[in-house]
């Protein structure tokens, strides 16, 4: 009932982009983390104010590629602003996420949007799938990297609502083990 009432008053609470605004990217506090031990791989922000674990979190995976092949894929989870998740949902568009980092960007698209409640925190975490490492290592290994959150309309407009600046401290060594790992194969043709 507590997350029906929450949504209910994110919906009423939609308010103004700071993109169209023209403000600057808001920065993300936290370090960077790789999880390469065994799988599945991880790699991802650690808040360090502590309200809530992930704000960008990677699983490596497969994905099928035909008859017993696969080809590896990275799914993320990220933390948009509550009132652009009650949006896409009350108007029925695609939550939209685009990486961004020395002139390369792409959009990826939510496939779902799942709640996530504790004791002192509540917050809705979309899931992007099926992003390829050869946008995704480039970016990330930028020399600063960049995340807008926008919405997609069936007719394909997107407008970028949110822009974060993704923090520095150990991005590169995080994101070169966890390629490493995850898609090893693949690094050695951008290396």
């Amino acid at each position: 009932m507590r997350s029906l009432a929450v949504f209910s008053l994110l919906l009423i609470s939609i308010g103004q982009s700071d993109i169209a605004r023209g403000a600057e990217p808001k920065s993300v506090p936290g370090v960077w983390f790789m999880y390469v031990d065994s799988p599945p791989f991880r790699l991802g922000i650690v808040s360090e104010a502590g309200a809530h674990r992930y704000f960008f979190a990677v699983a490596c995976g497969t994905w099928p590629a035909g008859q017993n092949k696969v080809m590896p894929v990275a799914n993320i989870t990220m933390e948009p602003d509550h009132q652009l998740v009650s949006q896409a949902i009350a108007s029925e568009s695609y939550l939209v996420a685009r990486p961004e980092g020395d002139g390369e960007s792409y959009d990826l698209w939510a496939k779902s949007i799942n709640l996530n409640e504790g004791p002192s925190f509540s917050f809705w975490s979309p899931e992007f799938m099926a992003l390829e490492p050869d946008k995704l290592v480039p970016i990330l290994l930028s020399e600063t990297v960049i995340l807008h959150f926008g919405l997609r309309t069936g007719d394909g407009n997107v407008t970028l609502r949110d822009t974060y600046r993704l923090p520095d401290e150990n991005r590169v060594t995080a994101v070169d083990f966890f390629a490493n790992a995850c898609f090893p194969d693949w690094t050695k043709k951008v290396r």
